[in-house]
């Protein structure tokens, strides 16, 4: 079962606290157990999409790094560049779906790769939200029949 992952980056306009990133790490473990995730693939963004890598490192699930295009870590801290770069070391695969350069339609272009090669989503959303990223993806899914896993982190 191969797991795709979306996630928002804040929630309420706030980036998640400790505890709130503890929680929704619970909730990703529980998700990859319950069907037996044996793969996850992650678009490497932070928040959401890292955590649920770190989750599969410690289930040593493999994970596929897909990237929407090959700097998109430019602008991050060197703390954020760091790890992202640690975590790409431990991938099983690095897709970059996209050229070189950045452009915001090649978020959604590596949101629809990362469902078009996953058995279910998983997406850590607020389902209040009525757009984004996030939403845009449970979207596309939805129109291609995917399965969608939604853990609402106002629920934790």
């Amino acid at each position: 079962m191969i797991c795709g992952i979306t996630g928002q980056r804040r929630f309420d306009n706030k980036y998640p606290s400790h505890q709130l990133k503890q929680h929704i790490k619970l909730k990703l473990k529980e998700k990859f157990v319950e069907l037996a995730a044996t793969k996850i693939i992650s678009g490497m963004a932070l928040s959401s999409d890292t955590l649920a890598v770190e989750v599969a490192i410690e289930l040593k699930l493999p994970f596929i790094a897909a990237l929407s295009f090959p700097e998109q870590d430019a602008y991050w801290s060197s703390a954020d560049k760091k790890k992202y770069n640690d975590l790409l070391e431990l991938a099983e695969n690095v897709e970059i779906v996209n050229k070189s350069g950045y452009a915001s339609w090649k978020y959604q272009a590596r949101n629809q790769w990362i469902v078009d090669n996953c058995d279910v989503l998983i997406a850590v959303f607020q389902p209040t939200t009525t757009f984004g990223g996030t939403k845009n993806c449970i979207d596309y899914a939805n129109v291609v029949k995917r399965t969608v896993v939604i853990i609402d982190p106002k629920a934790l």
